[in-house]
């Protein structure tokens, strides 16, 4: 077995209905691929968007949840066809809310359970953390949302996919993501905030290998 990894991903920061990722490269050829869109949004949310792939495609969500003020989100497709394309998040009619979307291509990944199992936290005060353990051969992956476009960093020696915000009108959201192989033991996963920064919501999800032997969620 070898942990899941990374091929690439694409990062657009909007506001409207739909929220258009451009231009996301799937190459041909990958093997036990999965495609994930994971959103930062600047508004709490009652129902799950229709997210997909070259417009036909639909992705699964995962978990959607919400802060006081904000929500996160993780969908996902396995095996998703090749090419250049977009990923549209498509939203109930609300066209005004701030957006981080990510979509993001990963090889080696268990197509009958991708994902081991998921948490989130959420929070206003504090420093976003959650803490999850990842076993060997798994890949620990997040999504912070924080509402405000004040400056985030990492708070352990893991590898930031992305980092972003979206603003205007004082409606502001930062959307993060950062990345860790399993090891056995717990992991924070964590992100410094600033004063700006009114609430947050984070979620982590453990990726798993075709041949894992920890398969229940």
């Amino acid at each position: 077995m070898s942990v899941p990894v990374f091929v690439d991903n694409t990062v657009e920061t909007a506001t409207g209905d739909p929220i258009t990722i451009s231009g996301h490269v799937i190459a041909s050829g990958l093997v036990d691929s999965i495609l994930i869109c994971s959103f930062a949004v600047r508004d709490t949310l009652s129902q799950f968007p229709v997210v997909d792939w070259k417009g036909t495609d639909n992705l699964t969500p995962l978990i959607q949840t919400n802060s006081a003020d904000g929500a996160a989100a993780i969908f996902y497709l396995l095996n998703p066809s090749s090419g250049t394309d977009d990923v549209v998040i498509n939203w109930d009619g609300v066209d005004s809310r701030r957006t981080v979307a990510v979509a993001a291509t990963y090889t080696n990944v268990n197509q009958s359970r991708p994902f081991r199992r998921f948490d989130f936290n959420d929070g206003a005060d504090s420093n976003p953390t959650i803490n999850i353990t990842g076993q060997k051969d798994e890949l620990i992956i997040d999504i912070a949302s924080l509402v405000g476009a004040g400056p985030a960093g990492l708070t352990a020696d893991h590898t930031e996919r992305f980092n972003d915000a979206a603003t205007g009108f004082g409606n502001d959201t930062r959307g993060a993501g950062q990345e860790v192989a399993g090891t056995g033991v717990t992991e924070t996963m964590g992100w410094t905030k600033d004063a700006s920064i009114l609430s947050w919501v984070i979620i982590a999800a453990i990726l798993q290998p075709p041949r894992s032997l920890y398969m229940a969620m």
